[in-house]
């Protein structure tokens, strides 16, 4: 049912993955254009926090569920047999992606840091929330996927396919989990992307001395074309065309 449902999405209508684009890239280009501190921080003083509290509502409701210690086992029992290479470079992996690492965001960061911060200590404040969410999110979304049993994946697969089917599974309570997981899922992805973007913002300021609404622009615009290539790419019709 899944793989219909991947089939589906790439020979389906284009709107609603543009659309979806655009309502996520617009207000990243605002809050870039905006600042570090009137713009980002801002930004993150109030999404963090709101997805926090959703994630936490959502673990709760997942704790009601009985599959909730088939996802625990799943995800936290350690079989040292099975620690090779790949899992090594793949944990590696998710490290330096949850964390930004190497794409200069956190060198941009820091430069806004005062001399006197405890470096260690912001550190541990960015490190360990982001586990604890990490997990958060792990734990209740195998529930969901246990209980409704839905196929279990990674990556987009399991967001946007068996997710979307194991909510559909639930009714009612599906509906409303679904949005509120999906909102926590964009403010995440808002927080992202406006770290990803003010590298190079900031970049632009210095070196060709842009203002920062500039500096936005241009980035939006290029972002936005290069994105929907992107989506085309991803419909049959159009993957010919852009496949390189």
């Amino acid at each position: 049912q899944a793989k219909m449902q991947f089939i589906m999405l790439q020979n389906g209508s284009l709107i609603w993955p543009v659309i979806g684009f655009s309502a996520c890239l617009l207000p990243t280009i605002w809050f870039v254009s905006r600042g570090i501190e009137e713009g980002i921080e801002k930004l993150n003083v109030v999404l963090m926090p709101l997805l926090f509290m959703i994630f936490i509502g959502l673990l709760i409701y997942a704790m009601t569920l009985e599959s909730m210690p088939k996802a625990l086992h799943f995800l936290f029992n350690f079989e040292i047999q099975k620690i090779d290479f790949k899992v090594v470079m793949d944990a590696l992996g998710q490290m330096f992606f949850s964390l930004s690492l190497g794409v200069g965001t956190i060198i941009t960061y820091s430069a806004f840091t005062p001399k006197k911060e405890n470096l260690l200590k912001s550190s541990l404040f960015i490190v360990l929330p982001g586990i604890l969410i990490s997990l958060i999110a792990g734990v209740m979304i195998f529930t969901f996927v246990f209980e409704y049993h839905a196929d279990v994946s990674q990556g987009p697969g399991l967001v946007f396919i068996s997710l979307p089917l194991t909510f559909a599974k639930m009714g009612m309570s599906g509906q409303i989990v679904s949005l509120f997981f999906f909102i926590a899922l964009v403010f995440a992805g808002i927080t992202s992307t406006v770290s990803l973007i003010e590298p190079l913002a900031l970049y632009l300021i210095n070196r060709f001395n842009f203002s920062r609404l500039k500096a936005s622009l241009w980035i939006g615009v290029v972002v936005y074309v290069l994105g929907v290539l992107v989506i085309l790419s991803m419909n049959e019709r159009y993957a010919k065309f852009l496949s390189f």
